[in-house]
């Protein structure tokens, strides 16, 4: 995922208003599309500190934020949690784990 998902270049994709589309997405379901994206983009993010070995630094560029300080603010506002502590509370220590993601 990268930054081109936002409101604006969806609606521009789509070919409708951005206000009309954002009103439409959270009509559908439940949530403003910004929401909805930052959630997409800490469940990657999830996903990718329990099976990869990549810096927290990395994952953050991977799942589309520009900032490591900002992508952390957020993992932890939807999960409770830093991304670093939650590596370490899900990682089975036993197995491998892949660095060759997005190569």
């Amino acid at each position: 995922m990268n930054s081109s998902n936002s409101l604006d270049s969806v609606a521009a994709f789509v070919k409708l208003n951005p206000a009309y589309l954002g009103k439409i997405f959270k009509d559908g379901t439940g949530v403003a599309f910004p929401e909805y994206v930052n959630r997409l983009r800490i469940d990657m993010a999830k996903e990718l500190l329990i099976n990869t070995n990549e810096s927290v630094n990395r994952i953050s560029s991977l799942v589309g934020y520009n900032s490591t300080t900002y992508f952390v603010s957020c993992f932890k506002k939807y999960t409770g949690t830093t991304p670093s502590k939650f590596r370490w509370s899900r990682c089975d220590r036993n197995r491998p784990l892949r660095s060759e993601v997005f190569e």
